[in-house]
């Protein structure tokens, strides 16, 4: 049994709703990811700059 695939065109509105879509998608993507960088380079540069401002600060 053969199965054709019938083409289907999208409306204009049917394309707005699947762009709107795809924006969020990608910038709740682009914001968690900024987020996680965010994070990252405190993690990685803040806590050394802590200490070293702790043993400035305080002497030991």
């Amino acid at each position: 049994m053969n199965r054709t695939r019938v083409e289907t065109m999208m409306t204009y509105e049917d394309w707005c709703k699947a762009h709107r879509k795809t924006l969020k998608k990608m910038f709740r993507n682009t914001a968690s990811a900024c987020i996680q960088w965010t994070i990252t380079f405190i993690w990685i540069f803040g806590t050394p700059i802590a200490m070293i401002a702790h043993w400035v600060l305080v002497g030991y």
